[in-house]
């Protein structure tokens, strides 16, 4: 994802905060986004980048809420909607999970991923005549 900050210190936040991704030091990482977040909280690429700190740690919760203040600085950010229903199905908030789903389909509906997050939903939910619906229409987007 291709991000132009216009401050140099979000922006070495931010490269600072992949780095320890990479190095998967997730607190390291969370340190870093949440400092860039200080300074430009507008921009949702870093609470999704933070929410993948949290994702890393496995805090399902804290990763819901960065991505949750994702879709508050852009309502039509689709990763945060994608990244989302994939936490709330960790948890086990299954309508929540299909809701993001959804609104991620809706803003991007060539994603394969969010058609088959949906099926598993329905599948833990034993709909599966609703979950094949789901799977057949991730399939048909080869």
């Amino acid at each position: 994802m291709e991000v132009d900050f216009k401050n140099h210190e979000v922006e070495n936040g931010y490269r600072l905060g992949h780095e320890a991704l990479y190095d998967k030091d997730y607190r390291l990482a969370i340190k870093h986004f949440q400092n860039a977040i200080s300074m430009a909280p507008e921009q949702p690429v870093l609470h999704l980048t933070l929410a993948s700190a949290y994702y890393g740690l496995g805090d399902f919760n804290k990763q819901v809420e960065s991505l949750t203040e994702a879709i508050k600085t852009d309502s039509n950010f689709y990763p945060a909607y994608s990244n989302r229903g994939k936490a709330h199905l960790r948890l086990q908030n299954i309508q929540a999970a299909i809701d993001d789903f959804k609104k991620a389909i809706t803003l991007d509906s060539t994603k394969r991923v969010d058609y088959f997050g949906i099926s598993e939903c329905y599948f833990l939910e034993r709909d599966y005549c609703t979950e094949a619906k789901y799977i057949q229409r991730g399939l048909d987007k080869t």
